[in-house]
């Protein structure tokens, strides 16, 4: 049953009004009186303990028991096969036909169809001769593409807006596109994309504002012209703006990747994100396999701004009941942010005069952190689980958390290498490949792991390698038809960002392995807990 719930609002999104409107809330404990969301279950059960280590003498499957900094995730090549259901992956694993692997380095080449795969760099991609194309002159192919040159898009985060509401990133405009710009550098010393050269387009844009992201979609794909953008938004409405509006492909490095836009996208959407419906059935999964879902009673909040339509939340809704559990409530709070603030108060009571144990938190940053707040000011403590949606992830979304958050779970299908506690003792290879780029050509130093520019700037280093892969693997003939159709091909490769995961027929979504993360008051932070595994 889907829940009941307040009509979107059409007026901007305003950080200001929102601000007031928590701070008001929090300070005067109103409680404005209209109702939204709908009780769906009956029952009840008691509230665990705070303080207490949610995954205490829980042993999950691919699990090493060394201690955090020792442990090795699961390699891709070790997971499973997983047939049929909301799991799985979508089809087989395979490489191009018809091509040759060859080369050394971290990844090797990248399979040309047809012909065969150069020499690669360490965890680099290596084009090949494609196939009825050898000794062909390079023309221009497709919009942005030249005999010579491929215009790209990359976005940058501004994070002005956030840092002016409190909520600290410690990202700088400059140092990102200096990134970008660096592996741009990289691709095009290797000889660049079959013999094109990247000549790189940077937009930048707010994560807290959605007319930034669409003004940056317009600036790069009706402006600017671009091949294709690297990069990715926060907001779906600028997904589509364009994959679907401008038909140009996107490869991403962010969550919130609803179904509908796979849907509509046309094959042009390219993510290391799971899609939502994959990332919900995981999450649960995982949860359910840790024990934390029998005897709960179970609610979810949701706001629209992240989720259109609350498609995702009844998604999650779904993979709950398909393990047999009942959701009691679910609350997807407007997407207008001064609205959805009003409603939280409205949204705590009710969740606590249903006894609901277990909060299942699809909102973003601000949202999340006003609905605990509230909930903790009056003494309702549930157990919350939060995911990778809406950036849940980092470190930054839960800074503002109370004390009695500790101990809150989330799933994360990333390394987490922004954030505080560092569980890998040493980056990962492809991690380490990255810097390497990174201050080859920027004549920067890479600030350490464990910062948002460091987590930030491998998640970008992915995002091209993926890009990069599949110009590779399209051949001379570079098009925004041939670039997409060829993702699928592309299999299993080491990333810097996540964990164990690949690209095949049917699947445009990269990550398939998930691990747990445990909120930790004294640092306000995430600590990840344990290593990479594939849930039953």
């Amino acid at each position: 049953m889907d829940a009941l719930r307040l009509p979107v609002q059409s007026r901007s999104r305003s950080v200001t009004l929102f601000v007031g409107v928590v701070i008001g809330l929090f300070v005067a404990g109103l409680a404005i009186p209209f109702a939204f969301g709908e009780r769906l279950t009956s029952s009840a059960s008691g509230v665990p303990p705070q303080g207490t280590d949610p995954l205490a003498g829980v042993v999950l499957p691919g699990q090493p028991t060394s201690a955090p900094g020792t442990a090795t995730p699961l390699s891709p090549s070790a997971i499973p096969a997983v047939s049929g259901g909301p799991l799985a992956a979508g089809g087989s694993t395979g490489a191009a036909t018809g091509g040759t692997t060859g080369g050394s380095g971290t990844s090797g080449g990248t399979n040309a169809s047809g012909g065969t795969s150069g020499e690669g760099t360490t965890g680099g991609t290596s084009g090949g001769t494609s196939g009825g194309n050898a000794g062909a002159p390079l023309t221009a192919t497709d919009r942005g593409v030249t005999a010579t040159t491929v215009k790209v898009g990359f976005t940058i985060l501004d994070t002005g807006g956030a840092d002016r509401v409190g909520v600290g990133i410690g990202l700088s405009v400059d140092q990102q596109r200096a990134a970008w710009e660096a592996f741009s550098a990289d691709i095009n010393a290797r000889g660049g994309l079959f013999g094109r050269k990247i000549v790189p387009v940077v937009v930048k844009y707010d994560p807290l504002d959605e007319n930034t992201q669409r003004d940056a979609c317009l600036q790069l794909t009706q402006n600017e012209k671009v091949f294709a953008v690297v990069g990715g938004f926060n907001f779906p409405s600028a997904v589509s703006c364009v994959t679907r509006e401008n038909a140009t492909p996107l490869f991403s490095g962010y969550p919130s990747t609803t179904d509908e836009i796979f849907a509509t996208s046309g094959g042009r959407f390219v993510t290391l994100y799971p899609k939502a419906s994959r990332m919900m059935a995981i999450t649960v999964a995982a949860l359910d396999q840790a024990g934390k879902l029998k005897g709960r009673t179970i609610g979810i909040l949701n706001q629209m701004a992240n989720d259109p339509g609350a498609k995702t939340s009844a998604g999650l809704q779904a993979a709950i009941e398909a393990r047999g559990y009942k959701v009691k409530r679910r609350a997807d709070l407007s997407a207008d942010t001064g609205t959805s603030a009003s409603q939280v108060p409205v949204a705590v009571n009710q969740f606590q005069a249903d006894g609901i144990d277990t909060v299942f938190v699809l909102a973003g940053v601000l949202t999340a952190t006003q609905f605990v707040n509230q909930a903790d000011g009056q003494g309702y403590h549930p157990a919350f689980h939060l995911t990778d949606w809406a950036n849940n992830n980092s470190d930054f979304t839960v800074q503002n958390m109370p004390r009695s958050f500790e101990g809150s779970l989330a799933t994360t299908f990333i390394r987490g290498n922004g954030n505080k506690v560092q569980y890998d003792k040493t980056p990962q290879p492809a991690a380490q490949r990255c810097r390497k780029i990174y201050d080859q050509y920027s004549g920067r130093k890479l600030a350490a792991p464990g910062t948002a520019e460091y987590g930030v700037t491998t998640q970008n280093c992915d995002s091209i390698l993926v890009f990069e892969k599949a110009a590779q693997a399209a051949g001379a003939q570079l098009t925004r038809s041939t670039v997409t159709q060829v993702v699928p091909t592309l299999g299993s490769f080491p990333v810097a960002n996540w964990g164990g995961g690949s690209f095949r027929e049917g699947k445009y979504d990269f990550a398939e392995q998930i691990r747990f993360q445990v909120f930790r008051s004294s640092c306000s932070c995430w600590a990840l807990a344990g290593s990479f595994f594939t849930p039953r």
